[in-house]
């Protein structure tokens, strides 16, 4: 199954999904490359970090995906589509709700069930913010942005 999933960006590493809460007809991917600007007292403090990150994704019917999110200890997070047929980011707070024009509670952090459109020769994104973990001598800082763009636009499931 794993030679039927194409994608262009070589940045982007797929593997089938072997977590204990894998969704029916589902991958994992890992995304190696995270770039954040850190809200800390040096506003300029921009890096580029190599968090390997898990994201389930649940294919469903007429190209209507939904998202199963896990950051680990970062939190959960949502995607939406704009009129456009875009796909919009939506920030979301540290834990298990998402900022959607209101508190909206989730399951826990590994089952954020996000339905969203994804459309031909997309690339979809989004952005989270998370407190600064503890433990890394950063806890002075007040929220690390995220911002990651998903390699979804050519995959396809072989059923």
């Amino acid at each position: 199954m794993l030679n039927d999933l194409h994608f262009k960006n070589s940045n982007w590493v797929w593997i089938d999904c072997k977590y204990k809460y894998k969704p029916a007809n589902s991958y994992i991917m890992f995304a190696t490359g995270i770039e954040y600007l850190r809200n800390s007292k040096n506003s300029h403090d921009i890096r580029v970090n190599k968090i390997i990150t898990p994201i389930c994704l649940n294919f469903s019917i007429g190209k209507s995906y939904i998202v199963y999110g896990g950051f680990g200890m970062y939190g959960s997070f949502n995607l939406s589509q704009k009129k456009t047929g875009d796909i919009k980011p939506i920030p979301f707070q540290y834990g298990n709700y998402l900022n959607l024009g209101g508190q909206v509670k989730v399951n826990s952090r590994l089952h954020c069930n996000t339905e969203f459109k994804l459309l031909k020769d997309k690339i979809a994104s989004f952005e989270y913010m998370t407190p600064a973990s503890p433990g890394d001598g950063r806890q002075d800082e007040v929220l690390e942005y995220f911002t990651i763009q998903l390699g979804l636009t050519y995959i396809f499931l072989n059923k």
